[in-house]
């Protein structure tokens, strides 16, 4: 699979998480893609979608791959891996944070 049908297949997950929170929340409160300016003028994706829900804020960081190993089959590389990457989303969350 090339990058662009990687990226494609990335955002149509996105797409459908949208879809989704718009269908549950108030469309104008989704948010996709928000940024924000850090200390020294780095901009920084916040999340990949926030929805703002009473005194929460909802944030939705979407991974996505297209697996060819059922998990029975996966291997603790293949484990720590996924960890390591969600790892890595919650860690952008948190960063975004501070």
């Amino acid at each position: 699979m090339n990058q662009q049908t990687q990226t494609r297949k990335w955002q149509d997950v996105e797409d459908l998480v949208e879809i989704i929170c718009t269908k549950m929340f108030f469309s104008d409160f989704v948010v996709r893609n928000p940024k924000f300016t850090k200390n020294g003028g780095v901009e920084k994706e916040a999340a990949d979608l926030l929805v703002p829900f009473g005194k929460y804020l909802l944030t939705f960081q979407i991974k996505s791959k297209l697996e060819k190993k059922k998990a029975s089959e996966k291997s603790d590389v293949d484990f720590n891996r996924i960890t390591k990457i969600v790892g890595e989303a919650a860690n952008q969350i948190k960063t975004s944070n501070e």
